[in-house]
């Protein structure tokens, strides 16, 4: 008897689960000087990006790893994970300013005004142009953090444990999860995440990856409300030339 082969695709999602609001204060200002101090410490790997090239010179990239953990205290691993974040917001804003600079060359060369003043606002700002606004959050990966199932807490089912400025001592953060995030979290498997302060309260932004089954297409439908029919529609299937059949119209408006 064959079988099908079954193709599994790796799927990355990202849910948001609030931290529970019986956390200790105490345990909220160490949140608090933690994410402060990876916020600092990718505003400095962001200024030295904006002076040097640190994706290729691997002795420069040490220098000012070594530096900036003896700045900013943080440990070596969560130094890395402040650089990674910094090198993503750079190389994004590059990406948005190449693509802003060729339409503006567009709309020059084909003197289109209008579009040229718009696109004159729009022009990408580089990273902290305006100084430091709020927390930056970095990934913390299994190195300096994990989501884990509560042993021993009966306040809530799942906990954040994250390294601290202290060697060798974590945080326990107990989290408030609805059932989509426990469906999400037995799943699939946990890649890293964020400590994330929005309006004063502390979310933790999870990103888990899920092996799915590959679905075959075997048609695609259109559909479209118009005027003068109510519904038209088409079907589209795959190496397959188009048939009458595969048009379809219901009704007409009244005239």
């Amino acid at each position: 008897m064959n079988q099908e082969r079954v193709i599994e695709l790796q799927v990355v999602k990202t849910v948001k689960i609030p931290v529970h609001y019986r956390i200790t204060k105490h345990k909220l200002s160490i949140l608090d000087s933690l994410t402060a101090r990876t916020t600092h410490g990718v505003w400095l790997w962001s200024r030295r990006f904006k002076k040097h090239d640190l994706r290729g010179a691997y002795d420069e990239r040490r220098r000012f790893h070594e530096e900036l953990k003896a700045e900013t205290k943080l440990s070596g691993a969560m130094t890395q994970c402040c650089f990674d974040t910094a090198a993503w917001m750079w190389k994004s804003y590059r990406e948005a300013y190449n693509t802003w600079r060729r339409e503006v060359a567009i709309a020059r060369r084909e003197s289109d005004k209008n579009w040229l003043r718009k696109l004159l606002r729009r022009k990408p700002q580089e990273p902290f142009m305006n100084g430091i606004n709020g927390k930056i959050p970095i990934w913390f990966d299994g190195r300096i953090g994990s989501i884990e199932r509560s042993k021993h807490l009966k306040l809530c089912s799942y906990v954040a444990r994250v390294s601290t400025l202290r060697r060798g001592v974590k945080l326990t953060i107990p989290l408030n999860p609805a059932k989509y995030h426990l469906n999400t979290l037995e799943q699939g498997n946990l890649k890293s995440f964020q400590l994330v302060k929005r309006n004063g309260y502390y979310f933790v932004h999870v990103k888990m990856e899920f092996q799915v089954p590959d679905q075959p297409v075997y048609a695609v439908r259109g559909i479209d409300l118009g005027v003068k029919r109510s519904v038209a529609s088409v079907m589209l299937r795959p190496n397959q030339p188009l048939r009458s059949n595969d048009f379809s119209l219901v009704g007409r408006m009244g005239g």
